[in-house]
This record gives structure tokens, C-alpha cells and sequence, in this order.
């Protein structure tokens, strides 16, 4: 399908990340619907796909992207007044560069988490700063058959207290807080995850913003936490 487009794909591991040479992002809105759908099935194979040589993208073009395949959310915590609020600027400044440390899946705290994010890298330091993806179905699929068998049909709790520290921190009123708390209350699911368009069995957890695995008969709390 790729060749038939003029498309060329460069993969980068074996079962995970891959550069889609062809696509131009800026003419979002006008990619023919075999072109999107080309692309979601290179992401479903390979999990994340990168596009290279794409100039300068705009803040409207980005988004146009993302719309290609579904529709766009606000993240809560950094909504941008005058600007794009599905835009989330991250910044990693001075010594100590954490603008988006720690391995994570983003919003996995949200009761329907979303399909996933587009990341744009505008300006990136002369070494190191790489962004580090993993395989979370080459994760499930390398655990011990007896781990399986004890973590099938288990639920994980996810949280984004981290955020709520984070608030507080800021001078955030605790009222505000709360309030965020009822919108988005604690996220319980499976610790195995059937992915809806593969059918393929992943690895579901992250120590960002899961919590524990729930109480349930021969998982004592201890050993999940």
C-alpha cells in the first residue's frame, strides 16, 4: 500500500518505530482517505511512525493532522489562553532537563484514554534528548507464562496525583483541585489490554499513573502496589 502511494518506510527496530518517507503533514486536510488509512495501519503494525523533512509545521496544520483520526481532546492541565488549547508546549530548560521525563502513556488516568499523541519537535539539543519508545505487546508477549497467568484478567488503578502535587505547588486553590478531582476521578483497567483493531494482547500499565493493581482474590495489596 505504501509503494502504491510513492511512500517508503524505514524501520528502526525490529517490531517497534518506523519513518514514513513521502507523507507532508501541512497538506493534511487534502490526504486522500487511503493515504490516512495507509498510515493508521503502519502505525497499528509498528506502533509509533515518524515523519522527517516536514519544514516548519504549524500549530494549524498540526492539529489538522490529528484530526485525520479522530477528534482532538484538551489536556486539563495546560490549557493555553489566545492559543491552540489541544496544543501542549513542553520545554526542557537548565541543568536538570525534565520537561517530559519518565516512561509513561499519556493520559492513561482518563476513563477512555485517547488513541494516542503527535509529537513535533521544533528545536532539539546538539546530543542526547531522544525520545524513548517501547513495545508494550513484545512486553506482555516476554513475560514468564506463569506471570502471564497471575496478571490476566487483573486491574490496575491509575491516577495523576503527580498533577494534583504539581497544582498545589503552584498555589493552585484547593477547591480548583477537587473540583478536577470529580472531573476525572481514579482510572480503573484491565493490566491486559486487547487492542480493538489487531485483537493483539499488550502489557497495560505505566509508573507515571498506575497505582496499584486492585484488591482481588490472590493479589494482595502489598505485592501490588
Amino acid at each position: 500500500r505504501c509503494s502504491a502511494l510513492g511512500w517508503k518506510l524505514e524501520h528502526l527496530g525490529v517490531t517497534i518505530g518506523t519513518v514514513v518517507h513521502g507523507p507532508q503533514l501541512s497538506r493534511a486536510e487534502s490526504m486522500s482517505r487511503a493515504e490516512i488509512d495507509t498510515l493508521y495501519a503502519v502505525l497499528l503494525e509498528r506502533k509509533v511512525i515518524f515523519f522527517r523533512g516536514q519544514g516548519c509545521l504549524s500549530e494549524s496544520e498540526h492539529i489538522a493532522f490529528a484530526r485525520r483520526f479522530g477528534t482532538t481532546e484538551v489536556f486539563p492541565f495546560s490549557v493555553r489562553e489566545g492559543a491552540a488549547p489541544e496544543v501542549m508546549p513542553l520545554k526542557s530548560v537548565g541543568p536538570i532537563a525534565g520537561g517530559a521525563s519518565g516512561w509513561h502513556s499519556d493520559v492513561t488516568w482518563r476513563k477512555s484514554p485517547s488513541l494516542g499523541s503527535l509529537l513535533y519537535c521544533e528545536t532539539a539539543p546538539p546530543f542526547g534528548g531522544s525520545t524513548g519508545f517501547v513495545d508494550c505487546y513484545a512486553s506482555w508477549q516476554g513475560l514468564p507464562a506463569a506471570d502471564r497467568e497471575q496478571l490476566r484478567g487483573k486491574s490496575c488503578i491509575h491516577d495523576f496525583d503527580s498533577f494534583r502535587d504539581g497544582q498545589r505547588s503552584s498555589g493552585v486553590a484547593e477547591a480548583t483541585i477537587e473540583e478536577m478531582r470529580r472531573q476525572y476521578p481514579v482510572a480503573r483497567h484491565p493490566i491486559v489490554r486487547t487492542h480493538p483493531d489487531t485483537g493483539g494482547e499488550m502489557l497495560y500499565v505505566n509508573p507515571t499513573f498506575g497505582r496499584y493493581v486492585e484488591e482481588s482474590p490472590g493479589v494482595p495489596m502489598e505485592e501490588g502496589a
